[in-house]
């Protein structure tokens, strides 16, 4: 249902870009890492852990993002557009 929620009223397809997953190493964020690779998406991952990265990858993501990066990011609205979507997992 998530993934349908994704596609249908945003428009996210597959593409080049990726498709952002925060909280990855997590429970939720890993499952949503892992289907969404499953299916064809490019996934870019946000955590916390640097030393989750090899399972992370293990599940399908293709970029590991630090969430300190994620952070610069988000203080720079301005920036060209770099991914499809976010599934963002909040505890």
């Amino acid at each position: 249902m998530a993934i349908k929620a994704l596609e249908a009223p945003h428009g996210v397809a597959l593409g080049e870009k990726p498709v952002v997953v925060t909280g990855a190493s997590g429970g939720v964020g890993s499952i949503a890492t892992a289907l969404l690779a499953k299916i064809g998406f490019s996934v870019a991952v946000v955590t916390g852990r640097a030393e989750t990265a090899d399972y992370l990858k293990s599940l399908g993501a293709t970029e590991i993002i630090p969430r300190e990066e994620l952070a610069e990011i988000v203080n720079h609205p301005l920036e060209s557009e770099r991914c499809l979507g976010v599934h963002r997992h909040s505890a």
